[in-house]
Parts: C-alpha cells; sequence; structure tokens
C-alpha cells in the first residue's frame, strides 16, 4: 500500500504537529533532506513545508522538522521547531 506524509499544524498552545499517512497525494506535504551544522557528517534532518496558508500565530514559520514528541508518556513521531528536530542516520544504497 502507497501512502503519503503530511501533519497536522501546531496550535497556539504548542499542542499538534502530529505526522500522519494519508492515501491521497492531495493530502500530502512537501518534505526536504537538510544537513547543516548542527548534524553530524552521516545525519540529517526532514524539514515539511506549509500546504495552505498558516494559522495566524505562525505566520513567519516555514514549516516544522520530523522529531520525537510525548503525550501523556508515550513517544510519537511527530514534528517540531529546528533544535527539536529528530537528527535522522544517512545511509547510501547503492
Amino acid at each position: 500500500h502507497q501512502a503519503w506524509l503530511s501533519f497536522k499544524p501546531v496550535n497556539h498552545l504548542r499542542f499538534g504537529g502530529w505526522l500522519g499517512a494519508y492515501r491521497e497525494a492531495e493530502s500530502a506535504c512537501p518534505y526536504k533532506v537538510l544537513q547543516d551544522s548542527s548534524c553530524p557528517a552521516d545525519a540529517f534532518k526532514l524539514l515539511c513545508a506549509w500546504t495552505g496558508v498558516p494559522p495566524p500565530t505562525q505566520r513567519h514559520v516555514t514549516g516544522f522538522y520530523v522529531a520525537e514528541q510525548s503525550c501523556g508518556g508515550q513517544l510519537f513521531i511527530g514534528h517540531a521547531s529546528d533544535r527539536s528536530a529528530a537528527l535522522l542516520e544517512a545511509e547510501v544504497l547503492k
């Protein structure tokens, strides 16, 4: 089965940003592989972009990074700001 990734926006209480898999490509958002100075040589971050008009509280946010989020004592894959971004291991496939 094929699925597309997207996220739910973070609300004004800084809650949300959960990662979701959707059947329709129209529900997806674009992701960009990013390696900056905070990443070790073999790691990267995933940045997702807004697909629509962001809420008023986040007009100046270009997107969120994939990150671990805690809710009710459990860890989930969600989205967060740059400082909380998950560092993902890069593996070259040949």
